[in-house]
């Protein structure tokens, strides 16, 4: 029971860290595209 609780609460930091990580690189992506575009 205790393994289960403990997988299920690594899942969940998994998949913030992951979110924020994706959420991150996506703006930095568009930041850097807007960037690209401006220099034109």
């Amino acid at each position: 029971m205790l393994n289960i609780a403990v997988s299920i609460i690594v899942l969940i930091i998994c998949s913030i860290y992951l979110g924020w990580n994706a959420n991150y690189i996506y703006h930095d992506l568009k930041k850097r595209k807007r960037d690209k575009y401006g220099k034109q």
